[in-house]
């Protein structure tokens, strides 16, 4: 049987999004533009200590490409989340911290 990997939740996002994740316990990264979320993603993507990081959908997109290529060698999940206010459809975050903390 495989073990899951357990550990914490780092979100990477603009202040308002980051400050609904801060209430929820998640460590947080506020970034103001995508240059900034790169740098932020490239120091943190090797971390032992996470199995989740978040990062806003909007403020990927314009560098697509080189969070492309750092998230391919990357050990923790990551996954793309909208900003708050630009959400197209509803996400369960419990569901999502739960899987990524291996108690679901």
């Amino acid at each position: 049987m495989s073990e899951e990997k357990t550990g914490g939740v780092l979100i990477i996002s603009d202040e308002l999004t980051a400050s609904m994740y801060r209430t929820l316990g998640c460590e947080v990264i506020e970034v103001s533009n995508p240059d900034e979320l790169v740098k932020n993603l490239e120091a943190n993507i090797m971390r032992d200590d996470l199995s989740l990081i978040l990062i806003s959908k909007e403020l990927a997109e314009p560098v697509i490409d080189q969070v492309d290529k750092i998230i391919s060698r990357s050990k923790p999940y990551v996954s793309f989340i909208p900003s708050y206010g630009k959400i197209e459809k509803p996400v369960d975050l419990r569901k999502m911290l739960l899987q990524a903390l291996g108690m679901r």
